[in-house]
């Protein structure tokens, strides 16, 4: 394929997913992540990559050219050493309590998840019930009604608190 034909693909390829990529990522900076939002963000990166790889090799001349001076030289370097240091963990990653709530009622029986849903262990049961799922003993935990349903346990948390 011609330096032309790549750059007819490789530019437009760029913009665009340059386009989806820079707004879904602005989105999830400001922790606004409705629908698919972060699949999208993450999805687009990669055609970003790949429109970035084309787009080089149909400019390979002229970005050797900007390599030949400090300053392209200093850009590139900046930007490997920084995606370098973000993988030194420099901050201590703590749990997140909101995960270590999920895991925890997923992980209690269903009797004691109904004491802080509000209702009783009846009115689950009959809820899960009505939705097609079977609980077969009350001390089954969130987790293992889903295992036993072929559900997601987060699906059934769902149920439980609607």
């Amino acid at each position: 394929m011609s330096s032309t034909s790549l750059r007819k693909w490789a530019t437009p390829l760029i913009i665009a997913s340059f386009i989806v990529s820079a707004s879904t990522g602005l989105m999830i900076f400001f922790h606004f992540e409705p629908g698919l939002v972060k699949p999208v963000h993450e999805w687009t990166s990669w055609l970003l990559v790949a429109g970035a790889a084309l787009h080089t090799v149909a400019n390979g001349k002229a970005f050797a050219g900007y390599l030949r001076h400090a300053r392209g030289l200093g850009f590139v370097a900046a930007a490997v050493l920084v995606s370098v240091l973000s993988l030194y963990p420099w901050v201590e990653k703590k749990e997140n309590p909101m995960r270590k709530a999920m895991v925890m009622i997923e992980s209690a029986p269903l009797t004691t998840v109904s004491g802080i849903t509000g209702s009783s262990y009846d009115e689950l049961v009959a809820r899960l019930e009505a939705k097609g799922l079977r609980v077969r003993d009350a001390n089954d935990s969130i987790r293992e009604i889903a295992e036993q349903n072929g559900r997601e346990p987060r699906a059934i948390v769902g149920i439980v608190f609607e």
